[in-house]
C-alpha cells in the first residue's frame, strides 16, 4: 500500500513541476507574426466565445499554444507578469507595439469601472483592415486564489477582441 501511494504522490508532485514550468512560458516574437510581435512577454491562457453581456470566463494560468489566427466571434486571454523592476505594464506597452505594427490607437481610454473588478482600460485600434479592441479586466480568479505560482501574474487579464478581416 504505502509503495502504491509512493507511485501516487511522485506522478503528483511531477504532475505539479511540470505544470508550473510550462505556464511561464512566455510569447516569443516571430517577425511573421503580428500577435507575438503584439503580445511578446505575455502568455496566452485560453481563447473563448465572445460575449459582450458576460465576463471572461473562468480559465487557468497554463501557457497553451497560440492560435494561428484570431477570428471575430471569439476574445483572447493574457496574462502579463507580474511587475518587477524594469518592466512596462501593458497599458504602456500595447498602444506603443500597436503604432509599430502600422495600427492608429486613439489610446486607453479613462477607467471604467474598478467596483465591478473591470474593465480598467480600454484600447481601441484600427488599421486598413482590421479593428479590434484590447481590454483589461480583473482576473477575480487570481485575485482570490494567489497560490505561489499565480504570484508570477499580474491579477488581471488582457483580452483581445477583433471585428472580421483582422489578419494578426
Amino acid at each position: 500500500m504505502s509503495t502504491r501511494l509512493s507511485l501516487v504522490q511522485a506522478a503528483v508532485w511531477s504532475l505539479s513541476i511540470l505544470s508550473i514550468g510550462c505556464e511561464t512560458r512566455a510569447i516569443e516574437v516571430d517577425p511573421n507574426r503580428p500577435l507575438t510581435i503584439l503580445f511578446a512577454g505575455f502568455t496566452y491562457v485560453g481563447s473563448f466565445p465572445k460575449d459582450a453581456h458576460e465576463a471572461v470566463p473562468r480559465h487557468g494560468t497554463l501557457a497553451l499554444p497560440l492560435p494561428t489566427s484570431v477570428k471575430p466571434e471569439a476574445i483572447y486571454v493574457f496574462h502579463y507578469p507580474a511587475s518587477t523592476k524594469g518592466l512596462s505594464n501593458p497599458m504602456d506597452l500595447l498602444p506603443t507595439r500597436l503604432k509599430q505594427l502600422g495600427f492608429v490607437t486613439p489610446g486607453p481610454e479613462n477607467i471604467i469601472d474598478v467596483s465591478s473588478g473591470g474593465p480598467l482600460y480600454g484600447i481601441r485600434f484600427h488599421g486598413t483592415t482590421c479593428i479590434g479592441h484590447i481590454s483589461h479586466e480583473i482576473d477575480k480568479a487570481l485575485v482570490n486564489s494567489r497560490w505561489p505560482w499565480d504570484q508570477k501574474w499580474e491579477p488581471d487579464d488582457t483580452v483581445l477582441s477583433v471585428d472580421s478581416g483582422c489578419t494578426l
